[in-house]
Formats: C-alpha cells, structure tokens, sequence
C-alpha cells in the first residue's frame, strides 16, 4: 500500500446510515402565525387557555407568535414568543407552539435563541424555555421532560432573583402536596446578551446539555433520592414556550402597566439516535440555508445509527492532512461502487466524486482547490454512507 510519508496517520470512528437521516429542521420561515404551512408541517400555535398558569388555565394566544425578518441571513424568519402582562392576573396572555406528534426521543436536540431580559426589571416570573415532553399526569412516572428554561427574574430561586438558566430532566411529578422526580442544573447569570446555542443530547441513559458548545449539564439520576433515572422513557414532542410563574405569596411584578416580553428562536434541529456536538449542528444548518430547505422531517424514514469502524469499510488517512489530497482505503473483500462528498464548515458542497475502488486497494483524492480547514467527507456506499472529519493543514 502507497503512503505518503510527510503526512500524520488517524483513523476515525465513523457512523453507518442510510442515504437519509432521521432529521426534523424548521428555521421558521412563515409569514405570520395563521400560515397554514405552520399547521401542514405539523405545529401547532396555541391559541386559547391552557397551563402552565395560576388559578387555573392561562390565555396562550396567536397574537402573541410572530416571524420577524432575519436581519443577518437574507429571505429568512425569526419564531417571536411573547407574553403580555399588567400586576392583574386577568390581563396576562402567553405563547407556545409545540409539535403535534411525539415522535421524538433518543437524539441530539438544538436550537438557537435569544432570551429576553425585561422580566429582571418588571419582577414578572418569565420562563422562556425550549423543551421536549410528554406531559403524563400528576404521579405518572411515563412523564418524560428535558427542559432549558430562562427566567431573568428567578422567581424559583428562593429569594435569590437573580436571572437564571436551569437545564432540568424530568421522570415524574406530583402536584399536591408539590413533590418533584428530577434533576436540575442552573447558572446564575445573564444570557440575554446574544444569541445562544442550546443541545441537549438523549443516549445511553444519560441526558446531557451544551450552551454554545460548553457543556452546561450532565443527568442520569434524580437530585431527590440519587437513584431514580430521569432518563426520558416516552416518546416527546418539541415545544418552545414563553410563560409567567407566579402564586400568591410570588405575584406579578407591581407595576399597572402593560408590559411585553419577548424571546426569539432561530431555528430547532433534532437528529434522531445520533449524536452531534455543535459544530457538526452548524455544518447541517448551514447547509440546509445554503440549499434554500427551510424545514424538514424524516423522522419516519428507516435508518441505522449502529457504530461502524473504518476497519469494516474504509479508511480515509493521513488524517490531518497537508497536502491537498487524501487516500481512500477499501477494507473490505469485494470492490466497491462508490460516491464522495465533501462540505466545509459553512455546509457548502465542495467536492464531490464517483468512484470504483478494488478489494485491499486504496486510491488518491486530488484537492488542490481546497482552502485549509475543517471537513466532512461523506462515502455512499453498499447502502450506507460513512462521515469522517478530515483537517487540512
């Protein structure tokens, strides 16, 4: 076998799929909240009362969802959620839009969102919050929940107000006396500033949570007794919310005045049985923008997420590379029909290639074209297709 010496060797792990992946995409591009598209790709504004709320159900209402035009990506939208409220409860109205299938469970979810900060200064019990659930009720441990959820104003922090961030995993709940199964991560702090990148991935017993690529949190057991799993036994729907938490010895902030406030989303993404970190979340937003796919779900297509190692099919080597090429290693006893794509980090195809390889063989890949950089080649081949990170250096 040919090598080409001045360059490092590293094989990496790959992931065996299908042509298609499990994926559900929105970058909710819609003119307003009676768009029947909304309704068509399976969402579902709501739009009378409805909990979370205090002395009973609360107004969520379609006035409150709105699409904003993306001043940073040209023909795109921006999902508003808002709530209204004065110190009456009479007068508060919030929002939600949830998915109506609950078709989701194993994964890596993520979303990009800009939380509101007004709540800090009207003392209202805001949750803005992007989640997945299957609300079972009171005792009913078939609940499952992951949950981000921004207060600006902590009316959960038992005297500490000072705006928070909670990632909280759910196994059930009981509501009298109140006797919560969970467990709960927060950080004290103002995330108001930006846009922020939230994943949370659901695999191998385990819920984990990032914010802007940093990991935020890690749940397995309950905080309660630390042997109950939280891990998410139902299959869950994907919701983003905008809601006030308020009771009587925690009410509405004092002012008379009517008072908005608004938390924007970007996008949501889900792989479903797979895990991405938030590089690899970008390169497939990036590339849905770039292809003009403003939503997708083929979360019913058949697919496999079972781990393959480059010793079953392929090698792709040396890895990093410095030398605008790359050799492709066939393990396997047969010769293979097969196809490669490669996309930058912008999600932009940048190469793509048909090719035969033969039994115990290896070929080389010219890519003189190519910038320095971060990629991810994909082989299509024998009904699968292998994902490989390559560096260029």
């Amino acid at each position: 076998m040919m090598r080409i010496t001045s360059l490092l060797f590293l094989l990496l792990v790959c992931t065996q799929i299908t042509f298609a992946q499990n994926e559900f995409f929105d970058d909710f591009n819609y003119t307003d909240a009676n768009d029947t598209i909304i309704e068509n790709f399976g969402w579902i504004v709501l739009d009378g009362p409805n909990y979370p709320g205090q002395n009973g159900p609360v107004p969520y209402t379609k006035e409150n969802v709105n699409f904003l035009d993306n001043i940073s990506v040209p023909n795109d939208r921006i999902l508003s959620l808002s709530t209204q409220t004065t110190n009456q409860l009479a007068d508060r109205s919030f929002s939600r839009v949830e998915y109506s299938e609950y078709i989701f469970l194993e994964g890596t979810y993520a979303a990009r969102v800009h939380f509101d900060n007004s709540s800090a200064t009207s003392e209202d019990g805001n949750v803005q919050t992007f989640y997945t659930i299957f609300n079972a009720p009171s005792g009913d441990p078939t609940h499952a929940e992951c949950d981000f959820e921004y207060l600006a104003y902590n009316v959960w922090g038992g005297g500490n107000f000072t705006n928070i961030l909670y990632a909280t995993t759910w196994e059930s709940y009981i509501l009298s006396p109140w006797l919560p199964t969970n467990a709960s991560t927060g950080s004290l702090e103002d995330y108001s500033d930006d846009w922020k990148i939230l994943i949370f991935t659901v695999m191998d017993g385990t819920v984990t949570y990032y914010l802007d690529g940093n990991l935020f949190a890690t749940h397995a057991v309950a905080d309660q007794d630390g042997t109950t799993s939280v891990y998410p036994d139902s299959d869950m729907q994907i919701s983003l919310a905008n809601w006030i938490w308020s009771n009587n010895s925690l009410p509405l902030g004092s002012s008379p005045n009517l008072r908005s406030s608004t938390m924007q989303v970007d996008w949501v993404y889900h792989l479903k049985e797979g895990l991405l970190d938030q590089e690899e979340v970008l390169m497939r937003i990036n590339n849905f923008r770039s292809l003009e796919i403003h939503r997708k779900n083929s979360m019913d297509e058949i697919v496999s997420t079972t781990k393959l190692s480059n010793a079953d099919l392929f090698s792709v080597y040396p890895n990093p590379g410095e030398g605008n090429s790359f050799r492709l290693e066939n393990k396997s006893e047969k010769s293979v029909q097969s196809k490669i794509e490669m996309m930058n980090t912008e999600g932009v195809l940048v190469y793509q290639k048909e090719i035969m390889t033969s039994a115990n063989s290896d070929i080389s890949l010219n890519l003189e074209h190519l910038p320095k950089g971060l990629y991810l080649i994909s082989i299509f081949a024998e009904e699968r297709v292998q994902v490989v990170k390559w560096v260029l250096q």
